[in-house]
């Protein structure tokens, strides 16, 4: 039997919305008629241990119950996997009813369109049998952050690297329209994974406003919405909360973990909305703690005017990262490296312009990113530059010329002292020069003219002619063998001195 394929997330929020059944119609009773009844639609019974919902979740326990609904611990039996399913509680009045509803789908949509690993997965959504709706979530197994606020303090640098992945989350929720306001320490669950580290995730997006989405309003004007201890001073006065009041929650985090309490408090909950749009936040000092970069990190998110704050979470991310950095620690609480997670070589894709409230990086920001990233890298060359190809061959043609240009000097310099040695060796070369010049003359010879520049090149005797000279005796016949002249020669001239020699004398062969 073929199993039909999964549905994605979005796509079971958009038929959970189009089968959602229309209230009854409200009928008018004639005047001086009682008022008929109104249908009342048939709630979902107590949910039980045991219990099979949609026809494939099977209630395993009861994890927590929250403001409008519980979430069990459910199996489901086709995947034999387990997942965290969520429904609105039996206790809620039928007037609350509708607006649980309303919230539930809006969960479902806002966590379908994030896909972060600090976001909690939404895996389907439907209705039971009886119309209720319900939300299917992965299941997460550790604690939330509200527990290990309550047992004890944290270090600064535990702290920052517990919340910079959700720093991170939020700021990529901020990028797709996505407003929290509800970012406190019981929606923030921390993970055991499989390696040891710890995975914050956000959890909870029942109050969440989706920007550019058309829904119905469920929350009425000036209502207030969100965790008192958490809330923005623009969400304490009951305006609308951008992006800016999820920065505010996240810094009251900070300063909760390290200090071990609130900045503001009240004995009830008006002096609590009081204090937080009016009083100024405590030092870190009041509570033992020295770390004054890391208390004017936390004092610019906690500004009273949003302006004022620091202008996107990316914004905070950076500077949170940067101070961890600098005490020499280089990744987050789930292992995510600072350096390629906060510090990119560009910032045009790491710092997004601004999501929802939230103006642009100002300048100080900027530079302070820019010091604190590493060396950048080199960047490709942009597209249409030239090719650097005639850098290589000019470099080529100057070693080509220095090279002949050394062969030529070498060539320059060799060639006299050849035709220097040739004339030195050319009078004791000759045996018969040698005994014209023994003999004494009969006649007074003619002196032989000196060389001039046209007169031919001397020949080098040949190895007979050496040996007889350097070792005396009878000189042999020469043999007439004409050696090959290194340059040529004009013939001899008639008349001149060296065709007749002077009488009396030997005639020098000719060769």
């Amino acid at each position: 039997m073929r199993s039909q394929p999964l549905e994605t997330p979005a796509r079971a929020v958009r038929r959970f919305v189009t089968t959602r059944p229309a209230p009854p119609e409200e009928k008018r009773a004639p005047k001086g008629e009682p008022a008929p009844a109104v249908a009342c639609r048939p709630r979902l019974p107590s949910l039980v241990e045991g219990a099979v919902v949609a026809g494939k979740y099977a209630l395993v326990r009861r994890l927590r119950d929250g403001g409008m609904g519980s979430l069990w611990l459910a199996h489901r039996e086709d995947l034999d996997v387990d997942c965290a399913l969520k429904v609105i509680r039996a206790d809620v009045s039928e007037a609350d009813r509708e607006c649980c509803e309303g919230r539930l789908v809006q969960e479902a949509r806002a966590a379908a369109r994030l896909g972060h690993p600090a976001i909690v997965r939404v895996f389907d959504v439907g209705r039971a049998a009886t119309g209720e709706p319900f939300l299917v979530m992965e299941l997460l197994d550790g604690e939330d952050l509200a527990a290990l606020v309550a047992r004890r303090r944290v270090s600064p640098e535990k702290a920052v690297q517990l919340l910079l992945p959700i720093v991170h989350a939020l700021s990529f929720a901020h990028g797709h329209g996505v407003v929290h306001r509800d970012v406190k320490p019981e929606n923030i669950y921390l993970v055991r994974t499989l390696g040891g580290t710890v995975q914050p995730k956000l959890i909870d997006f029942g109050v969440a406003r989706v920007v550019g989405h058309r829904a119905e309003r469920l929350t009425a004007d000036g209502a207030i919405m969100g965790t008192p201890g958490y809330m923005s001073p623009e969400q304490a006065r009951g305006s609308e909360a951008d992006a800016r009041s999820d920065l505010w929650a996240v810094c009251v985090i900070l300063w909760e973990l390290v200090c071990g309490c609130q900045p503001f408090g009240g004995d009830n909950y008006n002096a609590q909305l009081r204090s937080i749009i009016e009083d100024d936040p405590p030092r870190f000092c009041a509570s033992g703690v020295e770390e004054p970069g890391l208390e004017g990190i936390v004092a610019r998110g906690l500004a009273k005017e949003p302006a004022a704050r620091w202008p996107t979470m990316h914004a905070l991310g950076v500077a949170l990262a940067v101070w961890l950095r600098e005490r020499g620690y280089t990744s987050d609480a789930a292992g995510a490296a600072l350096d390629v997670q906060w510090m990119p070589p560009t910032t045009s894709a790491a710092a997004p312009s601004d999501v929802i409230g939230g103006d642009s990086l100002p300048p100080e920001v900027a530079v302070h990113h820019v010091e604190a990233s590493p060396s950048p890298r080199p960047s490709a060359p942009k597209h249409g530059s030239p090719p650097r190809l005639w850098l290589w061959v000019g470099g080529g043609i100057v070693v080509l010329a220095v090279v002949a240009a050394s062969l030529l000097v070498a060539l320059a310099e060799r060639r006299p002292a050849d035709t220097g040695a040739a004339p030195a060796a050319a009078p004791t070369a000759d045996p018969a020069d040698r005994r014209r010049a023994e003999a004494p003359p009969s006649v007074p010879s003619t002196p032989a003219p000196a060389a001039s520049s046209g007169s031919s090149i001397p020949i080098a005797p040949s190895s007979a002619a050496t040996s007889h000279a350097s070792g005396g005796g009878t000189a042999p016949r020469p043999r007439h063998v004409q050696p090959a002249p290194l340059l040529p020669s004009a013939p001899p001239e008639q008349g001149s001195a060296s065709a007749a020699p002077p009488r009396g004398t030997l005639k020098r062969p000719t060769f």
